[in-house]
């Protein structure tokens, strides 16, 4: 398989963000009458906000909700990890808003026609993906949200508040919705141990990372593999764990020992971020070690971690003008980054890696450890 060398220097620069504050053009506070009024919401109705990475997800903001089954859609795509609360979509509405700024805040006015005017607060920024903020209000007296006509209730057929099943009518935005996998290796007893490396395998005696032993097995995962099955433990024992690795289509080396942290795969385009998703894992508590840093002392990367909606993030590789990356006296915070996170039983692990200080995001290996085990 051939590789695909740089074609030249890596040019990095850094990027300011100036957060400022605005509304939307298209949710800018209206003119209403003299008789508006504030919309007053029932006691205990709640809101929510919050971010959503892939943008095709935008998409199911629909301005308002009036029916149980949008509701469900909408919420196992937004809020996949919560527990959905029911709505009487025959006295409530859920007014929806969606940017790609920083947060979100709505604002919701009702003036004396029955017209629900809804204007957004937001704060920009060019983190990927987009931000949502949803809030109930009473449907009584209601008649247009933002223009839209909603529908009478008697029009309306109240739509039952259950998971979506297949038997349920999905829309085409389902499939991107982060499902519940099937339970694999739930009563597995022994020690959980994986090591992967990414684009070239190390030589023999070199395989060291952070909490291998000499003889443990290492999986490889060449640039431009989607994904990786029965990943093997490190004690070579098979398992139903899969890997699979977000789009990328090219590998570099680290100059020094050809070990595990010697080789990354990226992606030529400098436009995209990399995720490798580990399912199957038996559940529990682990140590996670990303190894994520290019051969340049501004390419390094953000680490963010997720399972079961539980987002852990925080931690970047090493980028402080020296090359002391180079060193295979690995150490948390210059080659690698480590996280302690739980995986429950039939939820993913998804580690993603970032541009940080580049325009580059890479994996070099993955050391995982499962410390507490879980029925």
């Amino acid at each position: 398989m051939p590789r695909i060398p740089f074609t030249g220097l890596l040019l990095s620069f850094s990027l300011l963000l100036t957060a400022s504050s605005s509304l939307r053009a298209d949710d800018a506070r209206p003119q209403i009458n003299s008789g508006a009024r504030p919309l007053t919401q029932a006691e205990g109705v709640r809101e929510w906000s919050g971010s959503i990475d892939d943008l095709e997800l935008q998409t199911l903001d629909r301005g308002f909700i009036a029916s149980g089954k949008k509701w469900i859609q909408l919420w196992n795509a937004w809020r996949f990890a919560d527990e959905r609360p029911d709505v009487d979509f025959t006295k409530k509405l859920a007014i929806i808003s969606t940017t790609r700024g920083g947060r979100i805040t709505l604002d919701t006015m009702l003036d004396d026609q029955g017209n629900l005017h809804v204007s957004g607060i937001e704060t920009r920024d060019l983190r990927p993906g987009f931000r949502y903020a949803i809030q109930i209000v009473d449907r009584e007296g209601v008649r247009t949200v933002s223009g839209k006509p909603v529908p009478e209730v008697r029009d309306m057929v109240q739509q039952p508040v259950r998971p979506v099943g297949p038997d349920v009518d999905e829309t085409p935005f389902t499939a991107a919705v982060p499902s519940v996998t099937p339970t694999r290796n739930t009563n597995y007893p022994g020690p959980v141990r994986i090591n992967v490396t990414f684009g070239t395998e190390a030589e023999e005696g070199r395989r060291s990372g952070v909490i291998d032993a000499p003889e443990d097995v290492w999986n490889l995962i060449d640039y431009a593999q989607p994904e990786l099955k029965a990943v093997q433990l490190a004690d070579g024992s098979a398992s139903d764990v899969r890997i699979t690795v977000s789009d990328n289509d090219g590998e570099w080396g680290i100059e020094g020992p050809a070990g595990a942290y010697h080789a990354y795969i990226y992606h030529n385009c400098r436009c995209v971020d990399l995720t490798a998703k580990f399912e199957y894992l038996p559940p529990g508590i682990y140590d996670l070690y990303v190894f994520a840093h290019g051969d340049a002392p501004d390419q390094n990367a953000a680490i963010e971690v997720e399972s079961a909606g539980v987002v852990t993030t925080g931690k970047a590789t090493l980028n402080d003008g020296t090359w002391d990356f180079r060193s295979r006296k690995f150490r948390d915070g210059n080659q690698y980054v480590k996280y302690s996170v739980e995986v429950k039983a039939g939820h993913p692990l998804v580690i993603t890696s970032r541009r940080d200080g580049s325009v580059y995001a890479m994996l070099n290996a993955i050391q995982l450890e499962r410390v507490v085990p879980r029925d």
